[in-house]
């Protein structure tokens, strides 16, 4: 069994930010095992480097710095209107981009913050699998098996949280193929490599607990989703028990208006971070959470915030001894 776990986050300038309260929170969750960040980026400015470099807390954890030419994501869309940058697609090219004689890696998006140790995902055996990953809340949606033209019976995935095998990945040249199928298929690519990954991995992830990528609609109406009904009970336990908080929606954490679960919780990280200087100084989003306040006051609509979680209270609690 490996000795580090080895993480990597893809970013540039927009999500420095996020992505250092992401691995401030990883520091304070894993304390069981030393990390080995691999910051994957299409550049940075060095106030940046320096500030995700200084987001490591613990003795035996490292980090490197990865630039990769925007040139060999040329062919990659990026429709306006999406909250992606060219960014999002950087995980295609791990293999590419990592020390060949690295194995396997955990991938996060950056809006996800840790609530629990990485080592029980980094310990879970994905040698016979392309990666792991966790169920997506549209999973079963037929507009996406059809778009992508999957078999019936496919769980849709979310790409948010892998467990990657490099091995696999360049014994199969799954970057050349997902490269591939997104320049070839830009209309069938609505979410970016997500989509490309769903299709091109097909029949060859492992399905894990939810707990790793918890998405905000979980603590929901879970009939409102397009989940396979056998998928509830593990939801559920997850909520119970998450490890990994996947903050997607918009708005998100970092600005005013954020509502959903773990809103809180992510801005103790970001106060515990090299980043907590950050300020949303953006009226759009005050105006929106005064009208927000105004909606479920006189409407009655509600929306989806999980206050008062016991693991969120717990954890903050805990935090508020840690500087």
């Amino acid at each position: 069994m490996e000795k580090i776990i080895n993480v990597v986050v893809c970013l540039d300038d927009g999500y420095a930010m996020p992505t250092g309260v992401l691995l401030t929170s990883i520091e304070l969750m894993t304390t069981d095992m030393p990390i080995m960040y691999h910051v994957v980026t299409t550049g940075l400015k060095k106030e940046n480097i320096d500030l995700l470099s200084k987001c490591i807390r613990k003795p035996d954890s490292k980090m490197e710095f990865y630039t990769v030419d925007k040139s060999y994501l040329k062919d990659c869309p990026v429709r306006e209107g999406d909250h992606i940058s060219l960014g999002t697609y950087l995980r295609l090219l791990l293999p590419k981009v990592l020390p060949a004689d690295l194995k396997k890696v955990i991938y996060l998006d950056g809006d996800i913050i840790c609530v629990d140790t990485l080592s029980t995902l980094w310990n879970i055996d994905v040698r016979k699998y392309a990666l792991a990953c966790c169920i997506n809340m549209s999973a079963i949606d037929i507009r996406k098996i059809e778009r992508l033209q999957l078999k019936h019976d496919t769980i849709y995935f979310n790409a948010g949280v892998l467990s990657i095998n490099l091995d696999y990945w360049r014994k199969k040249d799954i970057s050349n193929k997902c490269m591939k199928f997104i320049v070839e298929n830009p209309e069938a690519c609505e979410l970016h490599d997500q989509d490309a990954l769903n299709k091109i991995l097909e029949g060859s992830v492992k399905l894990i607990s939810p707990r790793y990528n918890v998405s905000p609609p979980f603590y929901g109406e879970l009939t409102d989703l397009l989940l396979p009904r056998a998928s509830y009970p593990s939801i559920k336990e997850a909520i119970a028990d998450p490890c990994l908080i996947h903050q997607w929606i918009i708005p998100k954490p970092w600005k005013n208006d954020s509502y959903q679960p773990f809103t809180k919780l992510w801005r103790r990280y970001l106060q515990l971070s090299p980043f907590k200087s950050y300020r949303d100084r953006s009226i759009k989003s005050f105006v929106m959470k005064i009208m927000r306040k105004l909606m479920v006051k006189y409407t009655g609509k509600k929306f989806i915030t999980a206050e008062n979680d016991p693991i969120e209270l717990k954890l903050l609690d805990m935090l508020k001894k840690v500087k």
